[in-house]
């Protein structure tokens, strides 16, 4: 229940909510005061359903928070505690906390940097590590192993942490200190201890770096392991103050640009711009036209008879340029950089457009590489990559993609390791439209994986493949990006 009234220029309004106690919401020149409910992945949402909670002041209108703030699980439980200076940066020392009241990590951040000593800490409340950081770097002071024994002692000693590899599951680093600064070889290895990178340090600085990913070695010449790791992914996404579609001004009235109930939003979804998913310039047919001209079989891939399908993984940027490209399935031999060549040098590509909003949107393409001709055949069990017309979801692709963003539900495993990155998920679209055959192409782990599978076999119905005017099993792959 809200109270309205003013007393000279002051506007003052009172809201009583059941989590956390009774709080007063206070507006003075656009600043509130008030409880924000958030889901799982740290979007605004009602009371109703919400993972956490934060009481803090802020400013609706320039999106921004001003001074203490204290987030809570869902228990009531203290999650992390911090400060806001006048500009909204974070500022001052902040602390989180396990859910059984442990202390997580201590620091203190400068204009929105880490800087100075941080403490981190086991589940069990022993230290775990105490890093120190500067506007560029960072160095690791003291570090204990799980049993309590010390590795790393006044900046010097062998420092082991747990990393995050797109499509790794358990993935660490071990590195070398002495007297503040990083030393030798650092490597990074997977479970199974096969080294993934390797980087090289003289006198603290980096020099070179080495990927070893499916049998290939690149180099690069900036540090992967960088300072920016350690910061917790949910304040950037606390910051940009997102909320969910069905949240209205039942909720929060000081949110302007909400609609004022369930009527209105309804109103303004039947009312919405037509969107789009990114497409080539002159359709998909051009578009696979284009790649049949320019793509090359490499020879060796020829001598070596090497067919099948490489799927090739991009970003269509606002303005239609293609960017972030990246190997899902591969052949090797050549086939692989001909097939993003082949993309490049393609057709450009009209952008994705979600609510009259152009929008950054990955995509997935197949590109197949087969030697001689053969006839495709209809009968059996026959599994296609491309088909004349592709299964899609029965709700349309607009719509499938508000269901992936509204219902992802981030593992508390990938939350608490800052995890975030892509999932490819292939399964196959049967002839009645069921999806069976589910297949990690490239996960994350902790639980991500599982929970884009769980996330697609819930979601909306999918209509199957056509052919030749015949129902057809089809091989898809869906992304599912965790952010």
């Amino acid at each position: 229940m809200i109270f309205r009234f003013k007393k000279s220029t002051l506007l003052f309004l009172v809201s009583i909510h059941t989590v956390g106690g009774v709080w007063s919401q206070i507006q003075k020149e656009n600043l509130v005061w008030d409880t924000l409910y958030y889901t799982s992945n740290w979007r605004i949402s009602g009371e109703g359903n919400y993972a956490y909670y934060r009481i803090a002041s802020f400013n609706p209108k320039e999106k921004y928070f001003l001074g203490v703030f204290m987030d809570y699980y869902a228990s009531g439980g203290l999650f992390e505690s911090g400060d806001y200076d006048d500009l909204g940066n974070k500022s001052g020392n902040f602390k989180r906390y396990y859910e059984n009241g442990n202390l997580y990590s201590e620091g203190n951040f400068e204009n929105n940097l880490m800087l100075g000593n941080w403490s981190f800490y086991y589940e069990n409340g022993k230290l775990k590590e105490v890093i120190t950081f500067s506007e560029s770097d960072y160095a690791v002071l003291e570090s204990y192993g799980v049993l309590g024994k010390q590795t790393v002692k006044n900046g010097t000693g062998k420092w082991k942490h747990n990393v995050r590899i797109p499509g790794t599951e358990g993935a660490f680093l071990v590195g070398k200190f002495e007297n503040g600064m990083k030393k030798g070889k650092w490597v990074v290895k997977d479970q199974k201890h096969r080294i993934l990178m390797q980087e090289v340090y003289e006198g603290g600085k980096f020099r070179i770096g080495l990927t070893n990913f499916d049998g290939r070695n690149d180099r690069y010449l900036t540090s992967i392991i960088t300072r920016e790791k350690f910061i917790p992914s949910n304040h950037a996404i606390k910051e940009k103050f997102k909320i969910n579609p069905w949240v209205t001004q039942l909720s929060y009235p000081y949110f302007e640009d909400l609609p004022k109930d369930n009527a209105q939003r309804k109103k303004v979804k039947e009312n919405r711009k037509p969107g789009s998913i990114p497409n080539p310039v002159g359709g998909i047919r051009k578009f696979y036209q284009s790649i049949s001209k320019r793509l090359k079989y490499p020879s060796e891939a020829v001598k070596k008879r090497i067919e099948g399908k490489v799927t090739v993984a991009f970003s269509v940027e606002k303005d239609g340029t293609l960017t972030n490209f990246e190997i899902v399935q591969g052949l090797g031999y050549g086939c692989d950089e001909n097939a993003i060549s082949a993309i490049k040098e393609g057709p450009r590509w009209n952008p994705a457009i979600i609510d009259g909003d152009t929008l950054v949107k990955s995509l997935l393409v197949p590109i197949t590489f087969k030697l001689g001709s053969s006839k495709s055949s209809l009968s059996g069990d026959e599994v296609f990559t491309l088909v004349q017309n592709d299964a899609r979801p029965t709700v349309g692709m607009i719509q499938y993609e508000q269901y992936l963003r509204e219902n992802l539900v981030n593992p508390k495993e990938a939350k608490d390791n800052r995890i975030k990155g892509r999932v490819f998920v292939q399964f196959i679209v049967e002839k009645d439209g069921t999806l069976s055959n589910w297949k990690i192409i490239r996960g994350l782990g902790y639980g991500c994986d599982k929970e884009a599978i769980r996330l697609l076999k819930e979601g909306p119905a999918w209509s199957p493949g056509l052919h030749r005017g015949k129902a057809v099993r089809q091989k898809k792959i869906q992304v599912v990006e965790f952010n």
